[in-house]
């Protein structure tokens, strides 16, 4: 008798179990807002060679995101997932060229994102109704910089390919909503352009990161 309960208790819970696998996996869209902050420098070059023009740039703003996602695998408290996010935000930072420690003021210049997105790969821990993870994956974003002196003269608007990686906290609130914390941080590298307006041969390289954080919801498919 005592055999016959453990193995009922057993398949039971089995079931259980694998029952709650299975609702873990599938479709879900999000919708979120937060903050972003944004960092860069421009290094000027002329033909090929370094001048002493540099700028740094640092800014916060506000922003939005909006998430589709697919959890493709779960095992006990364990669930894997790939998602992607386009990223819109109102960071804009504006600073003067800096010439050998001095800002010139003969040229300042804006830096300002167009959009971000990604595609990552998530893997997280459940217990109970909460899902800690961790993300990491591709970043693409369009960014532009700007010459703001009269008149306002667009230099260049550079699309950057990077990575990402960052975490996030979920809570479910039922079958199909859903409630989240998310941070990632997103490296564009570096990229070149030309800046005829200073003269033939003037080029400036670009790096950017930004931090991005955001709270929002999801919807279950």
């Amino acid at each position: 008798m005592n055999r016959l309960f453990f193995v009922a208790v057993l398949a039971v819970s089995s079931q259980s179990a694998a029952h709650a696998d299975e609702s873990r996996i599938g479709r879900y869209l999000g919708v979120g807002v937060g903050a972003t902050h944004i960092d860069g420098r421009v290094i000027e070059f002329d033909d090929g060679d370094p001048t002493d023009y540099t700028a740094d740039f640092g800014d916060d703003g506000a922003a939005y995101s909006v998430t589709a996602g697919y959890n493709f695998w779960a095992s006990g408290n364990l669930v894997a997932g790939l998602e992607g996010s386009f990223v819109g935000d109102e960071a804009k930072s504006d600073v003067f060229f800096d010439y050998e420690g001095l800002a010139d003021e003969d040229y300042p210049i804006q830096l300002s994102t167009k959009f971000q997105t990604n595609a990552r790969l998530r893997v997280g821990v459940t217990q109970g109704a909460w899902l800690l993870y961790a993300t990491g994956g591709v970043a693409y974003g369009q960014f532009e910089y700007r010459l703001t002196d009269s008149p306002d003269v667009e230099l260049d608007k550079t699309k950057q390919l990077g990575w990402t990686a960052g975490a996030g906290l979920e809570k479910s609130l039922n079958e199909r909503w859903s409630v989240r914390l998310d941070y990632a941080h997103a490296d564009y590298g570096s990229d070149t352009f030309s800046a005829p307006i200073y003269g033939s041969g003037f080029r400036e390289n670009s790096s950017i990161e930004t931090d991005n954080l955001t709270i929002g919801v999801s919807l279950s498919m």
